[in-house]
């Protein structure tokens, strides 16, 4: 085989290799953009919920499982409603959670039922529903103070004797902490 023999196999070769990459690139084009979407529709707020989630139940931990101090009725009332609000998006994001921790998923899924549960035994129990979005808002729902105060309190006993104990709050922190942006 001679020079030019050689130098037209090679020609024909990348020819080859660019019609080929000419009738590929299109579908590797639509495979990355429909990443691009996955990943704006689904993983972006998977992780605004990852962070919006670790502030709230590293707040709470840091309030009511850790510290002594005693926050009025209202505050009370209002963090574990906030608490409450962020974890109902667990089901959601749950799968993921799962394949990726299976353990920090057992955890998180213990917290969210334990917090949900109790959560609505109350509202149940004084036939309101309590929709956190502030402070007023509980004011306007349970305009008696007494209430307020049986409701903190309640919910003080029950982060006490239940909460504490229902997960391993480290585990979930840490892996909340490792997926927010």
């Amino acid at each position: 085989m001679n020079f030019w023999e050689m130098v037209g196999l090679i020609s024909i070769g990348v020819g080859i290799i660019s019609g080929l990459s000419f009738l590929i690139a299109p579908f590797i084009s639509e495979r990355a953009k429909l990443k691009t979407e996955l990943a704006s529709i689904y993983l972006a707020p998977f992780k605004r919920w990852c962070a919006e989630c670790c502030g709230e139940v590293s707040e709470f931990k840091k309030r009511y499982i850790e510290a002594t101090d005693k926050y009025s009725s209202v505050q009370t009332i209002n963090d574990y409603g906030e608490l409450h609000r962020v974890l109902i998006k667990t089901t959601e994001y749950l799968p993921k959670i799962e394949k990726e921790k299976r353990e920090v998923a057992k955890e998180l899924w213990k917290l969210a039922d334990a917090v949900d549960k109790f959560w609505h035994s109350f509202e149940s129990d004084r036939n309101v529903y309590i929709e956190t979005e502030t402070t007023q808002d509980i004011v306007e729902k349970l305009p008696c103070k007494q209430d307020r105060e049986k409701i903190a309190e309640e919910v003080r006993q029950y982060t006490e004797t239940e909460l504490k104990y229902v997960c391993d709050y480290t585990k979930i922190l840490a892996y909340l902490k490792e997926q927010s942006p």
